[in-house]
């Protein structure tokens, strides 16, 4: 194909159905689609835009079937038209792919973990009666969810610790057996500890990680604004020297707004004061100490890679090669970029005078109570202090005149109409706003139920041991995390009857027709009703049946065979053979009874001719030619060489059959 084989012009895609069309109309977005780019002598894709020519700045439209999957599964087990406790919500995912089956349970516990945390946090700002702030957030979350995670009321610290343990400790962490007392208790210090986490990933949600991802704030569920008085105080405190700076012309009109931009800049950035940033603060801006590396004090902190996004400290000296940002320059950088784009009439050339105007800002916002300090050598860096930052769940969207830049803050919130776009080079200023409805994200923060996912694959790669304790977790739900979520191969489609399942999801088309029985067949068996989901790959088997569904759910289904060559399958089609032949020569006495345990065999002498296993094998000893030429008579047509038979016979002579 070449570079400029496209979609044909005036497609039309519409926004809610996703189904393309000739004519425009309402909700339909107009679209041209273009192949993707391949390097020459290289496998590598290029995103390059025909129109314009720019690199990796095409959208790809599209989602994998893990991700489908995974949103399936979360909303399934979090829908509310199930009154079922949780104990009986699950769900069983089939794929036709033993690896596939390993990478989408994780993909699907790990995922949905954030999604789980994000609403369990939302449902404690609805339930309080008005702004908090972060501190007393971090508080009422611990508290709420200490005395409601188990919906029984008998479990609660349990179950709280199940829901919350942190999925980067997963497989770290034994939690049946670690952190424990002698009455299997958890132990306070862990509890301590985990309660510190869970504080910095509600930290991380309103400060560190706000603009990353769907998270509450970015989504408009809940936001943030700050201390309106300590903002106040500070333009009173920086009067004086703004005047005797020839900075006169500032008013509080301007210098309210900057601080509110300012001060979303930090947070943000990661400038938010937290336990767990105690010895990057005071000791080297660096991993190690990030990490609390050899420091046995904390345990369950987040761990940062070399590469990973630090929590950026502010400082106003000059400062190379540290994680931290700087106010100072001598050429331009963010903070004088602000400086300019709020104070418009204020000397812009003069950078020696905007250093000292922002150390002089952060010496009394520390003086109002709006950050803190702390020295690395002999440069202080600072922070806000949590309990300026304050949450609240009716939200207002703003958006920047200029660029279209979006910031979420809290209704309540001050100044934000006359702020300056946080963007670095944009000119323009936030404008609020209206959303008429709720967005989808809104609507997943906000619902009742969020039951943290424990996934499990189920392939026949799982030794026999593993995979029948995957199966009873998965049946029995004992604990607080049980596997509620399955990625199955062919391993559970027959064999195991869950009454408790009412939804299976087939993540690609099953290979034949009765297989696609046997998947959705494992639902609904108490209920007599079930929710299937079938998901369609690209590949031309599933596309076929993605528009000729009837040929899957309505088609042919064979009769099982097996490799008759295979020596196990023939030695055991043998002794079902023999045992047949045994039960019809003497129906009266030559039978098995229906219970294992009926057999005696704690008091019967097993040894002796006359225990009931030992007569049928005296019966294939004395009849075994007979029996196997019988048995040979059967697969004439199937015109098996007499090497296939060899080592059965082998065993026979031998006597080696009734090992």
């Amino acid at each position: 194909y070449k570079p400029t084989d496209s979609l044909a012009p005036n497609y039309f895609l519409h926004s809610e159905s996703l189904v393309l069309q000739k004519s425009g109309g309402e909700k339909l977005i107009p679209i041209i689609g273009y192949r993707l780019l391949q390097q020459q002598n290289n496998s590598k894709a290029r995103h390059v835009c025909p129109e314009c020519n720019t690199e990796d700045t095409i959208a790809i439209i599209g989602t994998r079937v893990a991700t489908l999957s995974s949103i399936t599964i979360s909303q399934v087990l979090s829908s509310n038209l199930d009154n079922r406790p949780n104990q009986e919500r699950k769900i069983l995912a089939f794929t036709n792919s033993v690896q596939d089956a390993a990478h989408q349970a994780g993909f699907v516990e790990a995922r949905n973990y954030r999604f789980t945390f994000r609403s369990s946090l939302q449902q404690v700002i609805n339930s309080l009666a008005g702004p908090v702030t972060l501190p007393e957030l971090e508080a009422a979350f611990i508290g709420y969810w200490k005395q409601r995670a188990d919906e029984t009321g008998k479990e609660n610290i349990e179950a709280y610790v199940y829901r919350f343990f942190p999925d980067d400790y997963k497989g770290k962490v034994d939690l049946s057996l670690d952190y424990r007392d002698y009455n299997k208790q958890f132990k306070n210090f862990f509890l301590k500890e985990l309660d510190l986490r869970i504080s910095w990933e509600i930290f991380s949600e309103f400060s560190y990680n706000a603009q990353i991802g769907r998270t509450l704030e970015k989504t408009g569920a809940s936001a943030t604004r700050f201390n309106s008085a300590r903002l106040r105080e500070t333009f009173e405190k920086m009067l004086p020297w703004m005047q005797e700076s020839f900075l006169g012309m500032i008013k509080e009109d301007t210098f309210l707004p900057f601080m509110n931009g300012l001060m979303h800049r930090m947070r943000i950035r990661g400038a938010v004061d937290h336990p767990y940033l105690h010895k990057f603060r005071t000791e080297k801006q660096d991993s190690f100490q990030l990490n609390w590396g050899r420091d046995d004090r904390h345990f369950l902190n987040k761990l940062f890679g070399s590469k990973s996004r630090f929590p950026k400290l502010l400082v106003t000296v000059p400062i190379s090669g540290e994680p931290v940002d700087t106010t100072y320059t001598q050429s331009t950088n963010w903070y004088h970029a602000y400086f300019r784009k709020a104070f418009p009439l204020a000397p812009a050339n003069n950078k020696d005078l905007i250093n000292e105007f922002y150390q002089e800002l952060l010496l009394q916002m520390l003086a109002a109570g709006l950050v803190n300090s702390c020295k690395t050598g002999n440069t202080s860096n600072f922070a806000l202090t949590p309990d300026n930052v304050v949450i609240e769940k009716t939200v207002r969207l703003y958006q920047c005149s200029n660029c279209n830049h979006t910031l979420q803050n809290a209704e309540t919130a001050d100044w934000l109409p006359n702020t300056h776009c946080l963007d670095y080079r944009c000119p323009g200023t936030y404008n609020q706003q209206i959303e008429n409805q709720l967005n989808y994200y809104q609507r997943v923060y906000n619902r009742d139920l969020a039951p943290r996912i424990y996934a499990s694959e189920h392939t026949g790669l799982l030794p026999r041991e593993l995979r029948e304790d995957v199966e009873n977790q998965f049946k029995e739900r004992p604990n607080f995390n049980s596997y509620n979520a399955l990625v199955a191969t062919s391993t559970l489609e027959m064999g195991i009857n869950i009454g408790t399942l009412n939804a299976t999801i087939n993540n690609s088309v099953p290979p034949a027709p009765s297989n696609f029985l046997q998947r959705v067949g494992r639902a609904g068996r108490a209920s007599g009703t079930a929710l299937i989901t079938n998901f369609a790959t690209s590949k031309n088997h599933d596309l076929f049946h993605f528009t000729e569904p009837l040929g899957m759910m309505e088609g042919k289904v064979g009769t099982p065979g097996c490799f008759l060559e295979a020596r196990e399958i023939l030695s055991r089609h043998f002794m079902a053979f023999c045992l047949d032949d045994w039960s019809k020569a003497d129906p009266r006495n030559n039978n098995f009874p229906n219970r294992l345990s009926m057999l005696g065999l704690l008091t019967t002498d097993v040894f002796s001719p006359n225990f009931i296993i030992n007569k049928f094998l005296q019966y294939v000893e004395d009849q075994w030619q007979v029996l196997i030429n019988r048995f040979k008579a059967m697969y004439t047509r199937d015109n098996l060489p007499p090497a296939v038979y060899q080592p059965l016979e082998l065993k026979l002579r031998t006597r080696d059959w009734s090992q």
